[in-house]
């Protein structure tokens, strides 16, 4: 696509040029802020989502109060002071209402609300929007509407507007579209994985084995050979670690990692934002330290059942919503990964698990989890397969994962270009 034939300085530092026959104004002089209540309660509650921008609430709650609430109307421009920064704003296309927490403001005939929701969610307002907000940390930022009025905002021709917004609906739908069809390519490929492994696990690879009953009503029939045995037969140790005294003013930006459940994933650990801690505190916490052939198992909150195999010899430690499976000379520590990342594995912890509104599982549940288990040579057949066949749907899932990140990226770059003048929509 073609630039602008000229450009000028916008006057605001922030902005840079922008096409000669564009202007900026104060959003002051573009929006004007709503204060509507609900006085029945009777409309649709929306939200505010950094990722989404404004959506309906499917969680709403018939018995929820929405009396007082603001009133929110098509083509309103919703802000939520606190997360403005972070993306939390967007153009609704529903009437309902929102928590009074939430700004609204009505647009002027000078700008289209289309225009504006690509506008104020690229990163160069946003960091603008954090440059107004005002807090002491940056969990605690907040918007107000002043701070609002005084952001420029890049002002084309009300038909450019109406173009460069018909031309990004158009297009970021289509590209919306393929990152769809990716998502559901991994969420088969995941599927496939999953079969894969509870197949193995349960039936073993030889397809002209005999079985025999388990024994267990809901585990089925096994090969002939195998054994239903109880987690703590299977392992020397099953617990987790606590978090260290003085909790995170004992972090450090390097030493001895201390694994968390955000670090924990499906057969793999995320670094990139663990805690350290010093080799004095680590050795403190001796009985929560992570060996060479542990598996560690999230068992706590939204990750529970994840789980990891530790085959490296750089020390580790972890905090009590990670527990640590240390496999006996019964079990292979690959096999028992498999065993618990498995279906027959998962369901047995969403069952047990405990802890009313936080997700949690207890050690005595975890203790009798039952597993079909084959002799060791057989277990390293299997282990062997399942991680061969795996690391090809990894690698399938990596290469969608990867496509997926510069859609989006060249979705963002392609708003960031037409909304700011870079180039010319036609």
């Amino acid at each position: 696509m073609k630039k602008y034939p000229a450009y000028k300085d916008s006057g605001v530092d922030w902005l840079g040029e922008i096409p000669e026959h564009w202007e900026t104004k104060r959003s002051k002089f573009l929006w004007f802020e709503t204060t509507n209540l609900s006085e029945d309660g009777n409309e649709q509650l929306l939200s505010v989502s950094q990722y989404d921008g404004v959506k309906t609430n499917k969680n709403q709650s018939r018995s929820e109060n929405l009396i007082g609430y603001k009133k929110v109307c098509k083509d309103n421009l919703v802000t939520n002071i606190m997360l403005a920064w972070l993306g939390g704003l967007g153009i609704s296309n529903f009437d309902g209402v929102v928590s009074p927490a939430y700004s609204i403001y009505q647009a002027s005939n000078e700008i289209l609300p289309r225009f504006a929701h690509y506008l104020y969610r690229t990163k160069i307002y946003l960091d603008e929007f954090a440059r107004r907000s005002s807090g002491v940390v940056p969990s605690r930022w907040r918007m107000y509407t002043d701070d609002f009025g005084e952001v420029r905002t890049v002002l084309p021709p009300k038909p450019e507007q109406e173009a460069i917004a018909h031309f990004l609906d158009d297009t970021c739908e289509k590209l919306d579209k393929v990152v769809a069809q990716k998502e559901k390519m991994m969420a088969l490929l995941k599927e496939r994985k999953q079969a894969l492994i509870q197949k193995a696990v349960t039936r073993g690879l030889d397809e002209n084995v005999d079985f025999k009953d388990s024994g267990v009503d809901w585990i089925g029939e096994i090969p002939v050979g195998w054994e239903v045995k109880r987690l703590k037969h299977l392992t020397t140790k099953i617990g987790s670690g606590v978090t260290p005294s003085g909790g995170g003013t004992t972090y450090l930006s390097k030493g001895i990692p201390l694994l968390r459940s955000q670090n924990i994933l499906f057969d793999k650990i995320e670094l990139s934002n663990v805690a350290y801690i010093s080799k004095k505190i680590h050795n403190s916490m001796s009985n929560s330290k992570v060996y060479k052939g542990d598996v560690l198992l999230n068992i706590t909150g939204g990750s529970l059942g994840r789980c990891y195999f530790h085959m490296g010899e750089n020390e580790m430690n972890v905090n009590q919503h990670v527990c640590i499976l240390r496999p006996s000379l019964k079990v292979t520590t690959v096999y028992l990964n498999a065993l618990i990342a498995s279906e027959i594995g998962q369901k047995q912890i969403w069952f047990f698990q405990q802890g009313g509104g936080r997700e949690g599982l207890n050690f005595a549940s975890l203790k009798n989890f039952l597993f079909p288990v084959p002799e060791i040579k057989e277990q390293n057949k299997i282990s062997k397969y399942i991680q061969t066949q795996s690391k090809k749907i990894d690698q399938a899932v990596s290469q969608q994962e990867q496509a997926i990140v510069k859609l989006r990226e060249y979705k963002a770059s392609l708003i960031d270009s037409c909304v700011l003048g870079k180039i010319k929509v036609t």
